[in-house]
């Protein structure tokens, strides 16, 4: 399966590129100097703006980290997927929103495809909360974007679904 550019799975959603994850790296990398420059002028200075900044900037880094921690863990399941990955041809839908309680709907992708003669039907559920409007799994919003007829790669062993380019 080389060459093949990975865009997303039907488990964790998008894929992030490498020119972004080396991004976020860089902007780790060039935050740490900031951190501690902002310590040492608090303990120099006790100035509350240079707190306020380093809350800031902490926070920032918290979240490029917990994003680039659960990029490696999806991208060493992928990974282990792809051992005995095949390409199928396949259809997907999104199925109506199901609504399961008074605060969050559920959207489901539904991929069906065949595979050794046999019909196999995936399907995925997502869930949006209605006060916020907001889909709580946001990176699953890249699989709307796929056309209805697509090919994927199958991974009979895990059926698991990847989404590839």
């Amino acid at each position: 399966m080389r060459g093949k550019k990975y865009l997303a799975t039907l488990q964790f959603g998008k894929i992030l590129s490498n020119n972004f994850i080396v991004f976020l790296y860089v902007v780790l990398s060039l935050s740490l100097p900031l951190i501690i420059l902002c310590v040492i002028t608090i303990i120099q200075d006790n100035d509350l703006m240079m707190i306020i900044m380093i809350l800031f900037v902490l926070s920032v880094v918290s979240a490029i980290i917990y994003v680039l921690v659960n990029q490696k863990r999806h991208l060493k399941y992928v990974k282990e997927w792809l051992k005995d990955a095949v390409v199928v041809e396949a259809e997907m839908y999104q199925i109506s929103p199901i609504s399961r309680s008074t605060e969050y709907t559920d959207y489901a992708f539904q991929i069906t495809f065949i595979y050794e003669d046999e019909t196999i039907t995936i399907v995925r559920d997502t869930s949006v909360d209605k006060r916020l409007d907001t889909k709580v799994y946001q990176n699953m919003k890249c699989i709307t974007k796929f056309p209805t007829k697509l090919q994927i790669l199958y991974s009979p062993k895990y059926n698991q679904v990847i989404f590839y380019k």
